[in-house]
């Protein structure tokens, strides 16, 4: 383990008035990224803190404290209007559908059509005889830019102010912009493994169309693994950074070594579930029925989501 003595001989070792060396040396050393990190998150709660007063409602001052201490939180039957869930869960078919009819004659696992990126979660070489698709995960995306040409019930959401509050007090700013995916999963022979989307920041809300049990392939995550996170963890973000993977991900075992607390997202159709992307999370494998929701990926200008982008330099990717 480093001792302090060490640590700051690493830190006095950078040239903090010149990005570039900063970026190299966050690269090089992890506890130098460490250290910013979390210098970043520091100067970054103050913000979160001063939009966290505009929160008055009690249900909603809850559902933010729970996003805050275990990086999840569930607003049960917050859209469970009987029409609204059927007109969505009609659009969802009708659109995963032709994603599926999009792509079934190309080699490609994603296309874009009509302005919308439409992809599915399959390889392009998968094992025969399955019988079942490998993930059975099928979706279309939007941004908030092209909301206007989206379908009524996207918008609903997407224009909540209660939902928008949450997200920008996490944040510390509001959403600069708004990604929507209208997802469908079908039972399939395999389920995600566990993941971070982004090593810096990212909130989603995920709002279930269907009733979802352990058979539907729910969402699973680690609380807490935003804030209180683990050497793997801090590794695998640093990885992120520095190498720069396409996906970043661990296993069922080292979850299990770090003897972490999972949360299930199972509920009703109508509930929402938010939670931080930055969590250790993933969606697992369908084994009955289908599982079909909405997800809200808020893009955030928030002094953290700023600086940790400045990091990447301009050969970075986000």
């Amino acid at each position: 383990m480093m001792t302090d003595q060490q640590l700051t001989q690493r830190l006095e070792a950078v040239n903090w008035k010149d990005l570039e060396h900063v970026r190299q040396a966050a690269k090089q050393d992890p506890e130098v990224f460490k250290f910013i990190y979390q210098k970043v998150e520091e100067q970054n709660d103050r913000d979160v803190e001063t939009m966290a007063r505009s929160i008055t409602d009690p249900t909603m001052a809850k559902i933010f404290g729970d996003l805050r201490r275990d990086g999840v939180a569930v607003w049960p039957g917050l859209y469970n209007d009987p029409q609204f869930l059927e007109s969505a869960r009609k659009f969802v078919k009708e659109v995963t559908a032709d994603v599926k009819a999009s792509i079934s004659s190309r080699k490609d696992s994603q296309v874009v059509k009509n302005g919308y990126l439409y992809g599915v979660s399959e390889p392009v070489e998968k094992p025969a005889n399955l019988g079942v698709p490998v993930y059975g995960r099928t979706r279309a995306q939007w941004s908030s830019r092209d909301m206007a040409n989206g379908h009524p019930t996207m918008k609903v959401v997407a224009q909540d102010p209660r939902i928008m509050s949450i997200l920008g007090a996490y944040s510390g700013r509001p959403p600069a912009e708004i990604l929507v995916i209208a997802e469908e999963l079908v039972p399939s022979f395999a389920g995600q493994e566990w993941h971070l989307d982004k090593w810096y920041e990212q909130i989603k809300a995920m709002i279930l169309l269907t009733d979802c049990t352990m058979k539907n392939g729910p969402l699973r995550l680690v609380k807490g693994s935003h804030r209180n996170r683990s050497k793997r963890i801090w590794k695998m973000m640093h990885d992120c950074y520095a190498f720069d993977p396409s996906y970043c991900c661990t296993s069922d075992t080292a979850i299990e070594e770090d003897k972490c607390e999972v949360f299930w997202g199972t509920g009703k159709a109508g509930d929402c579930i938010l939670f931080d992307a930055t969590t250790l999370h993933a969606g697992t494998r369908c084994m009955e029925g289908e599982r079909l929701d909405y997800v809200y990926y808020a893009i955030s200008d928030s002094l953290k989501s700023q600086t940790l982008l400045a990091m990447l330099g301009t050969g970075g990717k986000s």
